[in-house]
């Protein structure tokens, strides 16, 4: 990683990409946190049928320790961040600040009215059931834009900014037409797109959720100004038959190998879209779709970006070795931050 794209990425970062990366993780990709047990589901049920306790009246300090105790009894990753940014969507403190300023001093001994007790205590039960507070929360960060996100599209996590990043970091020319291929929240093309202004994004999902998403962050991180410049379509890899060419094709697969499903964390099986992360038996499926694909889409010399497992590259690099009908080089294997082969750039012929 240069030095620029560290120090990009330091100044994007405004909330904690450990969180970010505990609750929307894909198998092997960052560090983890234990699944919840069969005993803590049985807790959960139990707290949730005798209803959640009446916080009305209480100051925000003993909010924030009894809540914070709660959540830790359930076994939900990171209990003390996700109190500090429940707790301040229900007090409608900033978003930029807000779940620090709830900490401060001054805040220790005001009182819940009962509309923000009641609309907290909504929101922590949906916690304490393991829900992703990116679900609960409707938005969440990436890079420096504030996106919207819903289930169950997958939670951006901090690697797919590197994406983002490294397709800029690695691109020279323009203008460029990007194709974003199974889009979700349409970060990624969006991101591109704000940030390489010669360029024009077309983005493709089979989930209607996705591209309606996708078309709502547009909104957010375009503006009127460049919204002509991102389209959103649902169409799957396979069928998606363009009517130009492309420079650049961008992805993140489904690329979890099928027996690494079953060691996923519980909040991504029981809320995240399972064919959004499974990519088959070896996790390839799409990808190799995407791969045998780009002859079709691309201009010569066109480079395709994908964030993989980390036993990808080089089942990627002997498959295009081996084929060389696809008319497709294999470029180079990147890092991501935690020192895993993570991306792979092709190049097609």
């Amino acid at each position: 990683m240069s030095m620029v794209m560290l120090m990009m990425m330091m100044i994007f970062w405004g909330r904690s990409t450990a969180f970010v990366a505990t609750t929307s993780q894909r198998c092997k990709a960052v560090r983890r946190f234990p699944s919840a047990s069969s005993n803590v589901n049985s807790w959960s049920a139990r707290f949730s049928s005798s209803g959640m306790e009446d916080m009305t009246g209480w100051t925000i300090k003993k909010t924030i320790q009894e809540s914070t105790k709660w959540l830790e009894q359930g076994k939900v990753p990171e209990p003390d961040l996700s109190v500090q940014h429940l707790l301040a969507a229900s007090l409608q403190l900033s978003w930029e600040s807000g779940f620090r300023d709830v900490l401060q001093k001054n805040r220790a001994g005001v009182i819940l009215t009962p509309d923000q007790a009641q609309d907290y205590g909504r929101k922590l039960e949906r916690r304490l059931q393991q829900e992703p507070l990116q679900y609960i929360l409707g938005q969440w960060d990436f890079l420096d834009y504030t996106i919207s996100i819903r289930s169950p599209l997958l939670c951006p996590r901090p690697e797919t900014e590197e994406l983002v990043m490294k397709v800029i970091e690695e691109t020279t020319e323009s203008p460029i037409h990007i194709l974003d291929v199974g889009c979700g929240t349409g970060v990624i093309g969006l991101a591109l797109a704000e940030k390489m202004p010669d360029s024009s994004v077309e983005a493709i999902d089979i989930d209607p959720v996705a591209i309606a998403t996708s078309l709502e962050n547009a909104k957010r991180i375009l503006g009127p100004s460049q919204m002509s410049c991102y389209s959103a379509k649902l169409c799957s890899a396979q069928d998606f038959d363009p009517d130009h060419s492309f420079d650049i094709v961008v992805s993140n697969p489904p690329y979890i190998p099928r027996a690494d499903m079953e060691t996923l964390t519980e909040d991504v099986v029981r809320y995240e879209n399972e064919g959004a992360l499974c990519g088959g038996e070896e996790g390839m499926d799409v990808i190799r779709v995407i791969v045998e694909k780009l002859p079709s889409w691309c201009n010569a010399g066109a480079v395709c970006w994908m964030e993989v497992d980390p036993t990808h590259p080089e089942l990627i690099a002997k498959w295009i070795a081996d084929t060389p009908s696809l008319n497709v080089e294999f470029d180079s294997t990147h890092k991501d931050m935690y020192g895993k082969d993570r991306f792979v750039k092709l190049r097609l012929l």
